[in-house]
């Protein structure tokens, strides 16, 4: 919840600060709790509609009341797809994301937003992100693995069971300190009319300690212009988005001097999105000791996405 990390609160505050004037229309994109939309409201704007397709962004009608913004703030409970709007809108508010930029749709979702509401000299809150990864050792998530699929008391083998976490997407639980090389900046997504991801094609580490790697963290940046970042490097304090590691489909034993590449992509998939990491490491004489190809491509997607295509009955009147 944005109210419980006081850094994202005061970095977004002091954005919509600068550029939330008297009479600016705005849109708050996955308003959630509404609070974002009550900060525009004080900061003089005319009109702000908060759309979320969750059912609890109707609290904030009894919040507009209580402040004297009834009359500023439009609700509205659905698909920001799916909705037109009167006016064009100066500001969008886009904080739709979770452990990385791209998460539920989000670059469909804002840049559909862009091109149908936002005017000619608009800007969307955050401007843009800068992703950044580096080869990772997960003692705690593996020791918590270890704990619930191979060191329990329930007398039978079920550490097949948990196979389905190894080469997926998950929460990271490292440190800085359990970083296996210096980050690297992967890309850079731009939120504008011109919504866009740069990605770089490839990624070269060079192992800085011996260590175990399992997979390659990912962070990024918030940039909202004039110097303001709101960061969730492993090194920065802690806000409420958290980290995502990339994880290889088993452990590997790296030592310094090895050298590691990856290839990391994303693609939009109906609702969400398709990861992918692929790469190999090599040894200090260049030799390959371990290949990977890992997707977040799963057979639970793959289903979805079918049961959403299949067709359906309809009723026709005939004349």
């Amino acid at each position: 919840m944005m109210l419980s990390d006081p850094l994202r609160m005061a970095a977004f505050t002091d954005a919509m600060r600068r550029h939330v004037k008297p009479g600016s229309i705005v849109l708050d994109l996955g308003a959630g709790s509404g609070i974002l939309s009550l900060l525009a409201c004080k900061f003089g704007a005319q009109r702000v509609y908060a759309v979320d397709p969750n059912p609890l962004v109707w609290a904030l009608v009894d919040a507009a009341k209580r402040n004297g913004f009834e009359d500023q703030i439009v609700v509205i409970c659905a698909d920001s797809r799916e909705i037109d709007l009167p006016d064009r809108v100066d500001v969008i508010l886009a904080d739709i994301r979770g452990t990385l930029p791209l998460f539920g749709g989000t670059q469909a979702i804002v840049s559909d937003a862009c091109r149908r509401f936002l005017t000619a000299k608009g800007v969307v809150l955050p401007m843009s992100d800068r992703m950044f990864v580096a080869p990772v050792s997960e003692p705690r998530f593996m020791a918590e693995w270890n704990r619930i699929w191979k060191e329990n008391d329930l007398g039978v083998d079920i550490s097949s069971l948990g196979r389905w976490e190894f080469g997926s997407l998950i929460a990271s639980q490292a440190n800085a300190s359990d970083l296996l090389s210096p980050a690297q900046c992967l890309g850079e997504f731009s939120w504008s009319t011109d919504v866009r991801m740069d990605l770089c094609p490839e990624l070269v580490f060079q192992m800085a300690q011996d260590g175990d790697l399992h997979g390659f963290m990912g962070w990024f940046d918030l940039h909202f212009g004039n110097g303001l970042v709101l960061t969730n490097a492993p090194d920065a304090p802690k806000l409420v988005y958290g980290r995502a590691t990339f994880l290889l489909g088993e452990t590997v034993r790296v030592r310094s001097g090895f050298t590691v590449r990856v290839e990391i992509n994303v693609r939009p998939l109906v609702s969400s999105e398709v990861w992918s990491w692929a790469g190999d490491v090599r040894d200090c004489s260049g030799a390959v000791v371990y290949s990977f190809r890992e997707s977040t491509l799963k057979l639970a997607s793959l289903q979805s996405i079918a049961a959403a295509r299949a067709p359906r009955a309809t009723v026709r009147k005939v004349e």
